[in-house]
């Protein structure tokens, strides 16, 4: 390719609902040079009735809507393989083990190059799934892991050399979470919306709502940290496939005073500025957008160790790490609000300053244009 002709990429993800990974493919495309690159996105699935982020597409960004129901659908597989033989796109890069596996079977009898993005620690992953990766590592350009630790367990889980991998961690927008920090006047009435008072202390969790997200023990945990602690309250904003069994075990519990579930929420930001820390009880991540995002807005953070949160968390600095059986999840809580962090909320702040959209962009237009040349 000329250095003035525009390559064409194309992204590929399972769906485009609220979640980490749809939100790290709207950073880049607003980051993206579109004098260098002709971006097209390829949702594979459509869910009719859940929340979804088409909308905060930027413009220029040509959106391809499939309706895979699964792997067996053969028409979809075959409309998929028409769309990539007309795009003839330079690069394809793609992101999630159902969307990773079609993409490099199609990619057999297609020449573009591949860029398959591992955002997790994988660890439901069966055997047979491990055996597909391995043998489509074969048709992969490059494996792009979401940080060192998804980097160790991808090449170990599917016995893919280590430096076939190259690490590129998720990205916040350093400068959109200072502008609407600086700007935000409606924290009173968010406050209000969910009846918290002027003395309440906030703790947010920012999540699908998935048994991998373990918000069940960390509700059952808080109910007990608050009957001691009052004038705190936990806030989750996510949806998802839990959704009616933590409203039935919020009620069981007496929970209803202190733990607010409030859906999902297009606008993230507001709820980093009115909390007094964040809090994950993952039992895996390959990232954590939330936790940066919530660092990035001043908030310590209280989290269980996993891939990303891992090299964000300094103990005691900015965070703290805890285990995520209840029991854990309340000593947390509580070294949390007794001790505190040491760090000022600049300094928290700018502990994440490295993951700024615009600096993951640069480096995701670098590893295109290395691809692409090859």
């Amino acid at each position: 390719l000329m250095n003035t002709e525009r390559m064409r990429v194309v992204f590929v993800i399972n769906d485009f609902i609220i979640g980490g990974v749809q939100r790290l493919y709207i950073e880049l495309f607003k980051y993206l040079d579109p004098a260098c690159f002709d971006i097209h996105l390829i949702t594979l699935s459509q869910f009719p009735g859940r929340a979804d982020m088409y909308a905060r597409i930027p413009s220029g960004i040509t959106v391809h809507r499939l309706d895979f129901k699964g792997f067996g659908d053969v028409q979809q597989w075959q409309i998929l393989r028409k769309k990539l033989a007309t795009l003839v796109p330079d690069v394809v890069i793609t992101s999630l083990f159902f969307s990773n596996t079609i993409v490099r079977v199609i990619g057999l009898t297609l020449p573009f190059k591949i860029i398959a993005v591992e955002q997790n620690t994988n660890t439901w992953k069966r055997s047979l799934q491990v055996f597909v990766d391995w043998i489509l590592s074969y048709r992969t350009d490059v494996f792009v892991a979401a940080s060192v630790t998804v980097k160790e367990f991808a090449a170990r889980q599917a016995r893919i050399p280590s430096k076939r991998f190259e690490v590129i961690h998720n990205s916040i927008d350093m400068e959109e979470i200072t502008r609407r920090k600086k700007e935000n006047n409606s924290l009173a009435s968010l406050r209000a919306e969910f009846k918290f008072s002027e003395t309440d202390h906030i703790v947010l969790n920012v999540a699908r709502l998935t048994h991998q997200k373990n918000q069940a023990a960390l509700i059952e945990a808080f109910i007990r940290f608050s009957q001691s602690h009052v004038n705190y309250k936990l806030l989750i904003v996510g949806e998802g496939p839990e959704h009616e069994r933590l409203v039935e075990r919020i009620a069981e519990l007496g929970g209803e005073n202190s733990v607010v579930l409030a859906g999902a929420r297009q606008d993230i930001f507001p709820y980093y500025f009115i909390a007094d820390f964040f809090v994950s009880t993952s039992f895996i991540e390959g990232f954590g957008i939330a936790h940066a995002e919530a660092l990035a807005s001043g908030l310590p953070v209280l989290t269980t160790k996993t891939a990303g949160p891992d090299e964000m968390i300094y103990d005691g600095v900015n965070g703290y790490f805890m285990a995520p059986s209840i029991e854990g999840i309340m000593e947390g809580l509580e070294k949390m609000v007794t001790k505190g962090v040491s760090a000022s909320v600049e300094d928290i702040s700018e502990s994440v300053r490295k993951f700024d959209s615009k600096t993951i962009a640069a480096v995701y237009t670098a590893l295109i244009r290395r691809v692409a040349s090859r």
